[in-house]
Formats: structure tokens, C-alpha cells, sequence
């Protein structure tokens, strides 16, 4: 597999490039005697989270996950930002579910429950 196929399926996973990225990657498009037809603006990332989550704690877990998966290092969130943002949602999630007259069903898991 070419450099220019790894980066249309970085590309469709993540579902954008840094700008700095931008003029390589229409350069290997260019040079490519492919068709890139196959690829999709929206991020692989997120369609497939959608699909499969449920759980709207989890989902709300989606800003993180895409904070810490940024395609350059130093674009990326820092962990403490990602766990102090893991930690408000947790709080948000708590502070909703005991407004709620529902509650959880007994033995049911809180993915929140380990962090502090």
C-alpha cells in the first residue's frame, strides 16, 4: 500500500488532516493513478462510536477520545485535561442520574466509578 493510501485511510478514520498536512496530502492525490471515491468526509472515528454506543455516558466520552487521538502530537489534549474533563462529565452524569427517578439497574457498571 502506497504513503498515498495510508494517509486517505488516516484521512477517513480521523476525518480531517492539520492544515500544515493539506498541500502533501493534494500532492499524493495527484500522483496516486487511483480513484480516492471510496473515501468519506465524515470521521470513521465517530460514525462507527455512534453506531455501536449507547450509553450516553460513554458517548459523551466521544470529545475526549477525539482530543487525545489528534493526529499530531502537539495538537493532542493533554491527560490532565482529559481526566479533569473525565471527572466534570462523571460529576454531570452523578448530578443527572440523581435528579432522575430512575436509577441504574442493581449490578449494572459505571465506567466513572474508578476515577476520582
Amino acid at each position: 500500500m502506497g504513503e498515498e493510501c495510508q494517509a486517505g485511510y488516516m484521512i477517513s478514520f480521523k476525518g480531517e488532516l492539520p492544515p500544515a498536512w493539506r498541500s502533501r496530502w493534494e500532492e499524493l492525490k495527484a500522483k496516486a493513478n487511483r480513484s480516492f471515491d471510496w473515501m468519506r468526509e465524515d470521521s470513521e472515528l465517530e460514525r462507527v462510536f455512534d453506531k455501536h454506543v449507547y450509553d450516553k455516558g460513554l458517548k459523551a466520552l466521544m470529545p475526549v477520545i477525539k482530543g487525545l487521538t489528534r493526529i499530531l502530537p502537539s495538537d493532542r489534549l493533554p491527560a490532565a485535561e482529559a481526566l479533569r474533563r473525565v471527572q466534570q462529565l462523571r460529576s454531570e452524569l452523578v448530578s443527572s442520574d440523581s435528579d432522575s427517578d430512575e436509577s441504574a439497574p442493581e449490578g449494572s457498571d459505571n465506567i466513572f466509578e474508578c476515577v476520582n
